[in-house]
């Protein structure tokens, strides 16, 4: 996930909400917020957070980063584990090994303020195959093989992100799956936006997410004109996980992986 995609669409925000209503606005005057993104998984992979400033208009880019910022991560059973910086604006979490089933709390301290900001670590949910079939061109897809991801949910309260690579290129859509999102056929999601070719080798990534952190990537999917988010307005920036003002969103994903080779 690239560290940088949060503060283009930060960006993006500004524009489309200037958009919406004729008004004046000085650049320079916008206040800088912190911007947080972490993740952590159920795969081996360390768990990171990302802390920078928003900038402002008149410095579109100019993002600063974050290292003086105190983090900590702490689990519902009582762990407790300070964060180290690892680059510029990147902390990580020496000696944690998230475990399914735990809550997580990510607490950052900085100038004087905290922000906090909580998510369960669901355990995966196995992909059980991947399906092609040829469809014709459509108003969102060219013609080729549309791919569908089978699975067998526990509940209808399932709340999922896919990630999709195909030929080593991952794709920069937003797959979003919950319980009545296919109306409500369970254990199904069909990539509708990408058409395939026949050896088109595809990686697909499952994630499984609470609501809140799905309804944060259903509205930053809205803000960047995804052909996947759920059509309802976002709101001037993503609904964040963190207390205290914040941008950005903390996730536990419970991962598991799937490929295949379109035949």
């Amino acid at each position: 996930m690239s560290k940088f995609l949060i503060y283009s669409l930060l960006l993006l925000t500004l524009v489309l909400s200037a958009c919406e209503e004729a008004f004046e606005i000085d650049p320079r005057q916008v206040e800088e917020t912190i911007v947080i993104e972490s993740t952590l998984s159920s795969t081996p992979s360390q768990p990171l957070a990302f802390i920078s400033l928003s900038g402002s208009l008149s410095e579109a880019g100019n993002f600063r980063w974050v290292d003086n910022a105190e983090l900590s991560m702490s689990t519902a059973s009582g762990g407790l584990y300070p964060a180290s910086l690892a680059d510029t604006g990147v902390y990580i979490f020496p000696g944690l090994t998230p475990v399914s089933g735990e809550t997580y709390t990510l607490d950052v301290n900085y100038e004087g303020k905290n922000y906090r900001a909580s998510s369960y670590l669901h355990s995966p949910q196995p992909i059980d195959s991947l399906s092609f079939e040829y469809r014709g061109e459509g108003p969102i897809r060219e013609a080729g093989y549309m791919m569908s991801a089978h699975f067998t949910p526990p509940s209808s309260d399932l709340y999922m992100r896919f990630w999709v690579s195909v030929n080593g290129r991952p794709l920069y859509d937003y797959f979003l799956y919950n319980g009545w999102q296919e109306g409500g056929d369970a254990g199904l999601y069909i990539f509708r936006t990408t058409a395939f070719e026949p050896g088109d080798s595809i990686v697909v990534t499952a994630a499984v997410v609470d609501q809140e952190v799905y309804t944060y990537y259903d509205q930053l999917s809205a803000l960047a004109g995804s052909a996947f988010s759920s059509g309802s307005a976002a709101p001037a920036n993503p609904q964040s996980n963190f207390s205290g003002g914040a941008l950005g969103y903390f996730a536990a994903l419970g991962i598991s992986t799937k490929q295949a080779v379109v035949k």
